[in-house]
Order: structure tokens, then sequence, then C-alpha cells
């Protein structure tokens, strides 16, 4: 018998809501709208659109367009495949590796995944704390430390509260990003003429 079905049979609720190890079961699953707003608050935040940014100014317009579609179909073919997979057996990423790599080979596969997110972590609170001191003309080196700090502690406890953290803070941002997104665009092309 499984830990799951003992934890079930004990009527025993887990320790964690959001099922890191065990299969997410039908009664907990998100619809396509809650996935759909922590999915673009992930990827519509300053420092991917500032990378963004620096790609498209790599390239010539005609050729950008052809590097922005390939990136998305490959991107897109990506998440659509675990997504279906996900929504298909109730699998996390986690779980799924296991079943693929082995309980061995998932490891490498956490290192892969956790890495990455330090690395979101980092480069989001820096971006944060650089760009919020420039905005406000703080001059003081000590400025862009104390806004990531605070910017460090908030992200933080967003994680305490998991997935329900990641969706709110996905519904009340995204939107924001988007609105100074087209308003400094907006600002940009007034600037230099059109």
């Amino acid at each position: 018998m499984t830990a799951a079905e003992l934890r079930q049979e004990a009527g025993t609720e887990p320790v964690d809501p959001d099922y890191p190890v065990t299969p997410v079961p039908a009664s907990a699953r998100r619809g396509v709208v809650s996935i759909s707003v922590v999915l673009i608050g992930f990827t519509v935040f300053a420092p991917t659109l500032m990378a963004g940014a620096s790609i498209g100014a790599a390239f010539r317009f005609s050729e950008f367009l052809a590097v922005l579609l390939v990136g998305s179909v490959v991107l897109g073919a990506y998440v659509a495949a675990i997504g279906f997979l996900g929504a298909r057996t109730g699998l996390t990423t986690v779980v799924m590796s296991r079943y693929t790599f082995g309980t061995a080979g998932s490891k490498l596969v956490s290192v892969l995944l956790g890495g990455t997110q330090i690395g979101w972590y980092g480069v989001a609170v820096g971006s944060i704390g650089q760009m919020t001191a420039l905005a406000f003309g703080w001059e003081s080196a000590w400025a862009p430390a104390l806004v990531m700090i605070g910017v460090s502690a908030l992200m933080m406890l967003t994680a305490l509260y998991g997935y329900e953290g990641m969706y709110w803070v996905s519904l009340i941002s995204t939107p924001l990003i988007l609105v100074l997104a087209f308003w400094i665009t907006a600002l940009a092309l007034t600037e230099v003429g059109g």
C-alpha cells in the first residue's frame, strides 16, 4: 500500500496541499482560467520583457519575428505536452520525472528545476530593486538593497501560500505590468516621434 493510500484510508490531510510528490486528486485540480493566470504571471514580468527587448534589438524586425515564432512554438509545444500529461494523469512535474528517470534520476531534475527557480528569484529581486531605485531617483547604494530585501520578504510570504499565493500575485500584478508596458511603449514612441 502506498503512502497516499495509507493517508486516504486514515482520513488525514496531506502536509502540503499542493501535492508535490503524489498525484493531485481530481477534487483538488485547478481550472483552465486559474492555471492560465499563473502561467501568464510567470511569463509577463519585467526581467522577461527586458530580455525580449535585448533580443529584439539584436535582430532586424523580420528576423526577430522569426526568432519569436520558433521560440514560441518550441516552448509552447513543451508546455502543452507537460500540461496535457499533467491534466490527464494528475501528476506534477516532480512525480512525472520520478516515473521517467527513476528516484535517483529525478533528483537531477529537481536540482535543475530548483536551480532555475533560484536564478529566476535572484533576477526578479535584483531587477525590481534596481528599477525601483532608478525610478525614484534613489542614488544610495543601500536603496536597491533595501528594496530587494523587502521584495524578497514579500515573495517568501507568497511562497508560504503555494499555488494560491502565485495565483493572487499573478492576478494582481500581470494586468499592472501590461498597463505599464503599453504606457512605456507609448512614451517611447512619442519621444522618438513614432
